[in-house]
């Protein structure tokens, strides 16, 4: 076999060129033609190697906990759900986010980097005007280029404080994390916490508060701690199910050996009682009168297992089983 260096002509050069904004192209290759479909290299969305089972649960288990917490700071029902699940360059999330919006990096200890949580600002403004007495909807108006006022921080301040004891609850089953306050801010451009080109894990949440306020809460994880998270705990559940299924089919084995082995039961009809004198004064024929139990004890081997009532079948003595005993 002989190697050949091939070159592209410069025909083939031009057309990949044209295809660099196209979906479907066909250019001439080697003489003949090619269907060639774009690749972004750069949008993870494609191969998500996050475990989503394992991040699933982690994200509804975190709505679960903030529509609770919602709940009792506004005091009014409120339902989140958790949508899917995305991987993406941090420069491609930054430039999709609102303006005004709530800023807020946390730790991710033990975990390497930060993680960021975004609040958007009907989620601010209708809290803000639940805490004064109001119905939900605020009338204040914002400028993105003001920080947001003492009170509306405040505001964020306890939704982050809420998020994070919600994060720290929903991880705990892979890990005791601290999501701890950062830095906060309104503006993006003054975020950065993850290089552009960095790929983030990001989960987005929807927040209704009451029957008028919707608006969006937003965390963004670093991809590499959080693959390697919850890739581990997805190992360590498929390792405790097979331990599991061995133990059940041990289980099985051992039930199956023991419905073949013989047992003696026993039932107690009645007694009596007796001097030694009358006892050995008693001969074949002589009828002894016992005393009435009510419920019989059938035992095996000393152990009571059922209730039952005597009776007869046709010309011989018998039980009924009323009860099966709890172990």
């Amino acid at each position: 076999m002989t190697e050949e260096n091939v070159q592209l002509t410069d025909k083939e050069l031009e057309a990949l060129k044209d295809a660099q904004n196209e979906n479907h192209l066909t250019s001439l290759v080697n003489g003949g033609s090619a269907n060639v479909v774009r690749h972004d290299l750069v949008n993870r969305n494609n191969y998500l190697d996050v475990d989503e089972q394992v991040f699933g649960n982690i994200s509804r288990k975190l709505a679960d906990n903030l529509e609770k917490g919602f709940s009792g700071v506004l005091n009014t029902p409120s339902k989140i759900k958790a949508s899917e699940i995305r991987v993406l360059d941090y420069a491609t999330f930054i430039r999709s986010i609102d303006v005004p919006s709530s800023l807020t990096t946390l730790s991710l200890m033990p975990m390497e980097g930060q993680a960021l949580l975004l609040i958007s600002s009907p989620i601010i403004f209708s809290s803000l005007d639940r805490f004064f007495g109001g119905v939900g909807v605020s009338t204040i108006g914002f400028s993105p280029n003001r920080s947001f006022a003492n009170a509306e921080s405040a505001i964020v301040d306890i939704i982050t404080k809420l998020v994070s004891g919600a994060l720290k609850e929903a991880w705990s089953p892979l890990l005791e994390a601290k999501f701890e306050k950062r830095q906060s801010e309104n503006d993006p451009t003054k975020i950065q916490c993850f290089k552009n080109e960095e790929a983030i894990v990001v989960t987005q949440f929807e927040v209704n508060i009451g029957e008028e306020i919707r608006g969006e809460i937003t965390i963004a994880y670093p991809h590499s701690p959080v693959r390697a998270q919850t890739q581990k705990y997805a190992k360590k559940l498929e390792e405790s199910a097979l331990i599991s299924s061995e133990n059940l089919a041990w289980s099985q084995d051992l039930k199956e050996a023991c419905l073949g082995l013989e047992v003696e039961l026993k039932v107690e009809l009645g007694k009596i009682r007796s001097s030694v004198g009358g006892i050995s004064a008693l001969k074949l024929g002589d009828e002894l009168k016992l005393s009435k139990l009510g419920m019989l004890d059938v035992t095996i081997s000393g152990v009571p297992v059922f209730k039952a009532i005597s009776g007869r079948a046709g010309e011989r003595l018998a039980i009924s089983i009323a009860s099966v005993n709890k172990a």
